[in-house]
């Protein structure tokens, strides 16, 4: 062999083992690439659903069974259970816990693993988590992008919120999105979170981007001071950081959600406001809050400072409250002590449909005793319309004794329409209308009556029935003007 062709056949020889060399490395590398790029990870296990479950880093042996966190996990601790699973999860063995959440088949534990996961993994590394969780999507997407940011806020908010505004488009996700943020900032640095909330001037050389104002951002905030019971801590922030717009709102959610826990304290502070309309914009949120947790005291302290405009604004609905947390027995003593009351004008469609509920006749007569005859006839239909449900012979009694023609009328239409929806016999029902001594209301609840047989859609009502007799009613009876008799027959013939 001449020495051209043994250099020839080295150099070829060299060149193959470059090639295998480089193939080999090349390919340790791919199986390795979970531990070096946890985004490169992300990538790779949408390529297979499910991926192959790699314990690489992380021995089978060295982290509990999901099974077993699967029994913990409930509708009451669903995250705490599930976060614990993640207590060993680094960037290295991600796949691993991603690989084995995937493989289970959908269900209320599934989400909250997932949830806990992407928490987790946006500690560990928020700008791959993030990049994984947009490859989800619907719903699904949008938890996974919330919990991914708020493990990224943790330890680097900056980037997290810079990454949030750039959602700014999308209201949904950027809502979403701010919200776990804002929470996870709130719990290191509650100012910061706030300043953050309303968009600060000076915002930017802290390294956050500036971006369209959250609304909803002092929301966030105001929860994560109840979940951590940092009301009076979050009081002065607000004062400070509000809009001047946004304030009496911020101070209104702020007491609402404070009055569900303590009293005395948010009341000294509501009392120190300067401000008149800021302070009325406290009470009403305190009052509110308080009514959701004490319907009866909330009530009661309003009636005392009944003069006040928040107890004013309040009064109806502080009232529905105590009636809703009531039992039967405790409603009759209710309706004793509003029936003591002199101004009833608080007594608005809520408290007394509440009322009507329990004890109707009772509420009847705590409704006839308004002095306002608007109000007193538009409780009367609440109440009627109530009882006419219960016992629609004892409503009709009650109704056709009234002797105020306006009253009877409202009385008996209400009577009429219950009688309709429980098929009793159209002759029947037909003659409550005639039973008017006034024509004009005569003519109302007939015609009523043939709108509410016309547009119903019950399949299992007599309406047939109560098409034929109204047509022959219609027909037959004498003072309707000829223009509502031909409206009314036009909605018979037409349905």
């Amino acid at each position: 062999m001449t020495p051209a062709r043994w250099i020839g056949l080295i150099l070829a020889l060299a060149l193959c083992g470059a090639i295998g060399y480089r193939t080999g490395e090349r390919k340790a590398r791919d199986e390795n690439r979970i531990a070096d790029s946890p985004l490169d990870q992300a990538v790779a296990v949408e390529v297979v659903d499910p991926p192959a479950i790699s314990h690489h880093g992380d021995p089978p042996a060295s982290r509990p069974k999901l099974s077993a966190f699967m029994d913990q996990i409930s509708s009451f601790n669903g995250y705490s259970a599930a976060s614990a699973y993640f207590e060993g999860m680094t960037g290295v063995n991600v796949q691993s816990y991603l690989s084995e959440i995937r493989s289970l088949p959908p269900s209320f534990k599934r989400a909250r693993l997932f949830e806990a996961f992407f928490r987790k993994w946006g500690e560990i590394d928020g700008e791959a988590a993030y990049r994984h969780a947009e490859t989800f999507k619907g719903r699904e997407r949008m938890r996974h992008l919330s919990n991914a940011a708020a493990g990224w806020a943790k330890n680097d908010p900056v980037a997290a919120y810079n990454r949030a505004i750039l959602e700014s488009g999308n209201v949904g996700t950027h809502h979403a999105l701010l919200g776990g943020i804002l929470a996870e900032i709130a719990k290191q640095d509650l100012r910061l979170a706030a300043q953050l909330a309303v968009g600060t001037k000076n915002q930017e050389t802290m390294g956050f981007n500036s971006g369209p104002s959250v609304k909803v951002g002092m929301g966030f905030l105001i929860h994560q001071a109840e979940v951590e019971s940092r009301f009076g801590e979050l009081y002065p922030i607000l004062l400070d950081e509000s809009d001047s717009h946004d304030l009496g709102n911020n101070l209104r959610a702020l007491f609402h959600s404070w009055a569900k826990y303590e009293y005395d304290d948010p009341l000294t502070l509501i009392e120190s406001i300067g401000d008149e309309t800021l302070s009325n914009q406290a009470m009403v949120g305190f009052l509110t809050g308080w009514a959701e947790a004490d319907g009866e005291g909330a009530f009661r302290y309003a009636i005392a400072n009944r003069e006040s405009a928040a107890a004013k604004h309040t009064l109806s609905g502080l009232a529905s409250a105590w009636v809703r947390e009531s039992t039967g027995p405790e409603v009759a003593s209710i309706i004793e002590e509003f029936a003591a009351i002199e101004d009833k004008s608080f007594l608005n469609f809520g408290v007394m449909s509440g009322l009507a509920s329990y004890d109707p006749v009772a509420s009847i007569d705590l409704a006839m005793d308004m002095e306002d005859q608007r109000s007193r006839e538009r409780n009367l239909s609440v109440v009627m319309d109530r009882w006419a449900e219960r016992d629609v012979r004892a409503a009709e009694a009650y109704a056709t004794a009234l002797e105020n023609p306006s009253e009877r009328s409202r009385a008996i239409n209400e009577v009429i329409d219950a009688h309709f929806e429980q098929g009793t016999d159209p002759d029947h029902v037909i003659a409550l209308t005639v039973d008017l001594e006034n024509p004009k209301y005569a003519e109302r609840a007939l015609f009523g009556l043939v709108g509410r047989v016309a547009n119903d859609r019950s399949p299992q009502s007599n309406r047939a029935e109560y098409i034929e007799a109204l047509k022959t009613e219609v027909n037959a009876r004498e003072g309707i003007s000829d223009r509502n008799r031909t409206r009314m027959l036009e909605m018979l013939e037409a349905r």
